[in-house]
């Protein structure tokens, strides 16, 4: 196997294209891989001005509902600026070595709503050598989805006259989706709906970014969460940091040392996998 990784990376000027064969291997795939970078992980020394609850942002809490409402504020209020994606496809083999291909792709993002910045995850990002002049110009921009409106009756319950923004006002200004952010929502949808398995690690926050860039806003509860990630996808969904602490045990969960281990094991089985990339 090539040392290196080799990826597609894909922009706003090349996805209309690359979206076709995507689709394809998509329709084709056995399980396919998911991880996403974004612009943070944590409130870092917020200005006043923003009045944030920090109650809100316990991300430590015991209860699993309520770690989930903070990380649902984190995700609505901060975007990603990649998602990478790799496609399986089993190869046919009479053989005890089982044979993959994979295709890989490096989808930079350019969220075009105004959203929340972490220094410290903006330094890794960049010291790991993503290019933030790349994603400005070559970006897929993408507009989150609105939340469902409400009924002219509930709109005006409780709800004080709001002054209609003059032009030049720094109150809210509409973004407009674009053809290319329309098309990877399409396209992420089609992952979801199609019958490759998709593998993640420790993809909690991974699963909410996706969910609500590209399909809804995410729902105030984990339970309503997970109903909607469930009627949304067609395949399992694997965590390997969850199989590895809680299926095979293993003594360390993060990714390079899993990779590693099974990497050795694979060398010394009789029954091997191949991945051609």
């Amino acid at each position: 196997m090539d040392p290196f990784i080799k990826f597609n990376t894909v922009t706003k000027n090349n996805i209309a294209k690359l979206s076709i064969i995507i689709k394809q291997l998509v329709s084709k795939s056995d399980f396919i891989s998911l991880d996403t970078e974004f612009t943070g992980i944590k409130l870092e020394q917020p200005s006043d001005e923003l009045a944030l609850d920090y109650g809100k942002w316990n991300n430590r809490n015991k209860d699993i509902g309520e770690r989930y409402k903070a990380l649902r504020l984190l995700v609505s209020t901060h975007s990603l600026v990649s998602l990478g994606m790799s496609i399986f496809t089993k190869k046919q083999s009479e053989s005890n070595t089982t044979n993959y291909i994979s295709n890989n792709f490096n989808f930079i993002l350019w969220c075009q709503n105004t959203h929340l910045v972490s220094p410290s995850s903006i330094s890794f990002l960049s010291e790991s050598g993503f290019d933030f002049n790349f994603q400005i110009q070559q970006g897929i921009r993408f507009v989150v989805p609105a939340p469902m409106p409400k009924s002219k009756q509930e709109e005006g319950k409780d709800k004080p006259a709001k002054r209609r923004a003059t032009s030049g006002s720094l109150s809210n200004s509409k973004v407009s989706e674009t053809n290319d952010g329309r098309i990877m929502r399409d396209l992420i949808v089609s992952v979801f709906k199609g019958p490759g398995s998709i593998v993640i690690h420790n993809g909690l926050l991974d699963l909410m970014f996706i969910y609500h860039t590209f399909i809804a806003k995410l729902p105030e509860s984990i339970s309503t969460f997970i109903m909607d990630i469930c009627d949304l996808a067609s395949a399992p969904i694997f965590d390997t940091k969850y199989l590895a602490e809680y299926v095979s045990r293993d003594e360390a969960s993060f990714l390079a040392y899993l990779y590693e281990k099974r990497k050795r094991y694979a060398q010394s089985s009789t029954n091997t996998i191949n991945i051609e990339i």
